[in-house]
Formats: C-alpha cells, structure tokens, sequence
C-alpha cells in the first residue's frame, strides 16, 4: 500500500470518528430527550365542557384562568366569542361577536387573564390584540398586519406577568413581543430559526414566571424554551443533542408540536401541551418529566391545542379542538 493511499484511508477514518463517533458518545453521555423526576404526581380526568349558553363549542381554542376567583375563559374560535365559566364549568357570561370593529372577532386565538381581571384576546387572522375588563366591556386594541413591534403575523398565545406586561406569541414572525398593558411595545424574546439556543419556529404560546421570565412552547422545533427576565435564553427541554435540527419524539423523549405551556407557581409545575402527541404533559420546574394523560379518542389530529392551570394548581384545563370540548384534569399528588 502506496504512503499516499494509507494517508488518505487514515483521513477517512478520522473524519468518520469525528462525524459518528464524537456525536455518539455525546448522545451516550448526555442522552435526548427530558430528564425524569422523581417527583411523583399525575393526571385524572373529571369531566368535559362541550357547550356555553346552550350553544355549542366550535373550535375551542385558549383558555386562561382569572388568579383572583378561578374563572375560565375560553376563546370559542369559529363562534367568534369568549366565554366565562367558573372553575366547576357554569356558564357566567360571554362577549364578541363577529366582525373586525372593537370588541368583535375573526379568529380568537390568544386569551390570558391580568391580575387585575383585564382579559387580553389575540386575534389570529385580524392581527390583532384586543383588552376588555373582567365583564368583557372592550378597552383598547393595538396591532396590525406586519413585522414591527406593534405588527403581527398569526399572534397566537398571550401571557401576562406579575406587572401587568403582556406577551404575544407571535407565530408567523417567529418571535415572542412584549408589551405594557397599553400596548406599548418592551420588546421581543427570541428569534426566527431552528438551530441554536433562543431561536424560534413557529412558537405558539408563552407562559409567564414569577422571576419575570418566560416558558415558550416553541412548537415545530419540538421543544420548550426558557428565557429569563432579560430575554437571555436559560434552557431547552425536549430537543435532541443526537439530531442535526431539532425532531419530533414522543413520551419521556421530547414533544411532538408543543402547542401551549402553563406554570404552575404553587406547586412549581409546568403543564404542556403536546398536541401531535394527543397528551398534557407533566415537567418539574426545572423541565424534567413527571406525568402525562393522553386523550384516547384521538385520531391523528393537532389537540389538545392549549392548556390552563388553576390558581391553587389542582386542576388543568386543555382545549380540545378536534373534539370541540373543553377537558378537566384534575391533578393528583401522590407524596
């Protein structure tokens, strides 16, 4: 064998060491996927909401509590409307009609709920987002079609935080807006890609945390995202370190198109959404898996599509859109 030959045979094996060989024992270090808790706790389900006002439920999508009494609110999406219940499912009120002047809706996509009772609703298709007080008086509305701060393409889920600061999931421009409660723009968390730490595709709901951070369902990188109170990315859960870009899994693995993240404080839970994986997924605080429920009558459709969190943490509450219920999960602590 020719030096030139033995040379370029020991080229090869390097390159092959380095392209199979350092992934693979970092994927057998490291693993993929979610860590799991030791935590013990899971899912029961109690029952379903399928109509409000003896009308029923056309493509419930958000759905957000109310931290002073409990409420539920839930954007019925194609009946152009927000409907109240409260924690036990009796219908209080609803508001909206449709149309795109003040308090009408095309496609509610987004409801999160101040601490204050200021209900915020996102409009997907109007590009809007709209505030009304706890009754469901209209207040404001701010947004329009676009890429700048007050612009939206597709907003998605809100979030609001312990100062009134509201956060758009905005979907179709691939980041995450803030703004005060007027809607004067803060700034972004975030941005567009699928490779890397703080890059977004397609992100379709945002939770705040008390330190004044946030959780980002970053749904088609397969992942949760956690950015702290500057919007300096702290962590991924659910993407894989084996993969080139990030993959859809299942189980304790990771998520397959995470739609929705809710925080529970009291108990320091997060409850997700993972809605091509028909199931509500349960994480420690620090993105560990503790539970899940999926939803057995499930076809192959993207739901539950978004989930809640009561205040005292003893219940979640998922939108269930191929199905057109809303489902009750009470949670169970086993310690």
């Amino acid at each position: 064998m020719t030096s030139r030959r033995r040379k370029t045979l020991r080229w090869i094996a390097v390159t092959l060491t380095l392209v199979v060989g350092l992934p693979l024992i970092a994927y057998l270090l490291f693993g993929w996927g979610l860590n799991v808790s030791d935590r013990v706790a899971s899912y029961q389900r109690v029952e379903s909401w399928t109509q409000a006002d003896g009308i029923p439920f056309n493509d419930p999508f958000a759905i957000a509590v109310d931290p002073r009494n409990g409420n539920v609110c839930v954007t019925d999406a194609r009946n152009q409307r927000v409907v109240v219940f409260d924690g036990d499912g009796t219908f209080l009120r609803q508001f909206g009609s449709e149309g795109n002047g003040p308090g009408e809706f095309e496609r509610p996509t987004g409801i999160a709920v101040g601490s204050d009772g200021s209900i915020y609703v996102a409009d997907y298709d109007l590009d809007r987002i709209q505030k009304f007080d706890d009754t469901g008086r209209f207040i404001l509305e701010w947004g329009t079609s676009g890429s700048g701060p007050r612009r939206f393409q597709a907003p998605n889920g809100l979030a609001v935080d312990a100062n009134g600061n509201v956060y758009v999931a905005d979907f179709q421009n691939k980041v995450v807006k803030s703004f005060t409660d007027e809607g004067e723009p803060i700034g972004t968390v975030g941005e567009p890609g699928q490779w890397g730490a703080g890059k977004l595709d397609y992100p379709t709901d945002v939770a705040a945390l008390p330190d004044g951070g946030v959780i980002v369902a970053d749904a088609y990188n397969h992942r949760l995202q956690h950015f702290g109170h500057g919007g300096e990315h702290r962590a991924s859960w659910g993407w894989h370190l084996f993969w080139l870009v990030p993959r859809p899994a299942a189980g304790r693995d990771g998520f397959h198109v995470p739609t929705s993240v809710a925080f529970d404080p009291t108990h320091r839970l997060i409850h997700v959404a993972d809605s091509a994986n028909q199931r509500v997924v349960m994480l420690n605080a620090d993105g560990a898996f503790v539970a899940d429920w999926a939803l057995p009558e499930s076809s192959q459709q993207y739901s539950p599509t978004m989930v809640t969190v009561s205040p005292d943490g003893k219940h979640v509450y998922a939108t269930d859109t191929e199905n057109n219920r809303v489902i009750v999960l009470e949670v169970r602590f086993d310690e």
